[in-house]
This record gives structure tokens, sequence and C-alpha cells, in this order.
């Protein structure tokens, strides 16, 4: 089993085999899904485009359909916070199966991670990266297109390093692999 270790001294990010003493892991199965603000219409214009919307859908249908439910207990859903008082959200939009549900929006974030051993983060957030420096294990995945037209050029090299770890992804195919492989693992 390996677990995701940030290295303090010089902030690199490795794998190991041994959990640091006082870090608690998770090995329940029970992976959790974060999902991004469903604003078609986004306050900022440049840090949006008009099929981000679709894109996304289809891209979390993706990650839905190639995850190997037989190694997983349960896949809950987590949606953005903002999107209690919209129309459109993304459950409106996904196809589920029997072993995935949505957690109450109004939890509290902390407590929701606490009973998961995988969080999934579909958008860049503070949460991803203090959950990483508790040592909790996350992965991320952000859309190509928006990564590769939104992200800066000196941030990408961050990125890659994330990437090179197993933590970062924007092909939905291949992030759902990695997911599979963890859960076969666990």
């Amino acid at each position: 089993m390996r677990y995701w270790i940030i290295n303090k001294e010089n902030f690199i990010i490795k794998k190991e085999n041994s959990l640091p003493l006082g870090i608690k892991f998770i090995n329940n199965k029970n992976f959790l899904l974060i999902l991004p603000r469903t604003d078609i219409f986004r306050p900022v214009p440049h840090i949006w485009y008009e099929d981000l919307f679709d894109e996304q859908v289809k891209e979390f249908q993706a990650i839905l359909d190639n995850l190997n439910y037989n190694f997983l207990i349960n896949l809950n859903i987590k949606e953005h916070p903002k999107n209690i008082n919209r129309s459109v959200s993304f459950k409106n939009f996904l196809n589920t199966n029997s072993s995935t549900k949505y957690v109450n929006i109004n939890l509290p974030f902390q407590n929701i991670c606490e009973n998961h051993s995988l969080i999934i983060f579909s958008y860049l957030s503070t949460e991803f990266f203090k959950q990483l420096s508790l040592n909790k294990p996350c992965v991320l995945f952000i859309n190509k297109k928006y990564f590769n037209n939104f992200i800066n050029k000196d941030c990408k090299q961050d990125f890659s390093e994330l990437h090179n770890a197993g933590i970062f992804f924007t092909d939905a195919k291949k992030l759902s692999n990695k997911i599979n492989l963890y859960a076969n693992n666990l």
C-alpha cells in the first residue's frame, strides 16, 4: 500500500509505504467526489468559456462510468456549497448507480473527509491543498482545456510534480483507472 507524503523541508511530493506517526488512514473503500460550482455565467469571464459546463458533465460522467464498483463500498458525491440556491446542478445531469450517494451539502467539510479513504477533487481549491498537507489521500482532476488555457505557465511545473506522483489528472479515464487501482489495493 502506498500513501502520499509531503516532505516539508523541500516541498517534494513522494510516495511512501508507511504513514508518519499520528496520521490516521481510513481503509474503508468509501471515496468522495467533490464537484465544482455550477455557474453557467461566471462573474469573471476570463476564467470560464462557454463549453466548460458541458465538458465537465461529460468528464464527470466518464469518471463515474469507468469506475469498477466491485472494488468500492460507496462513492459519495458532494456538490459545491454555492449550488444550494441554484437551479442548475450536476446532480441533474449525471447518471449514478446504487453505490453512489450525494452527501448533505451543509455538513462540515472536514467531518465528511474523515469518513473517506480517498477524496477526488474536480476543481482547484484550497481544500485540496489542505487535505494534501494533512496527508489525506486525494487526487485532483481539472478539465484539460481549462488547465492548458488558464493555469499560469510557472504553476504548470508544480502540477507536473503532482501528475508524476499520480495525484493530478486531466484525463477522466486515466483518473478512473488510478482510482480502480487504488481501490483494488485497499
